[in-house]
């Protein structure tokens, strides 16, 4: 069986508004609660940059210039340790 995603009307509206903005959101909650599915799912139809930070790094990071998506998606951002420079 196909997981099935359940949009969540908060949740939503709080990326909407965010994208409308120009905000930066984060998103904090237990491991395994469907953080990181909503946001994908959100951006599913948008051209946007999955960065993880499961390494230690941002694994993927491309210098800000040849950055061109209208959304950053950064996940397991508290595994992050490396300094940024």
């Amino acid at each position: 069986m196909k997981p099935q995603y359940v949009k969540i009307p908060k949740i939503y509206n709080k990326l909407k508004d965010a994208e409308i903005e120009h905000r930066t959101i984060y998103i904090s909650a237990p491991v395994a609660v469907g953080k990181s599915v909503a946001a994908k799912y959100y951006l599913r139809n948008k051209d946007y940059l999955y960065l993880s930070g499961n390494e230690s790094f941002l694994a993927e990071m491309l210098p800000y210039d040849d950055i061109w998506q209208s959304a950053i998606l950064i996940d397991d951002i508290s595994w992050i340790t490396d300094s940024v420079s």
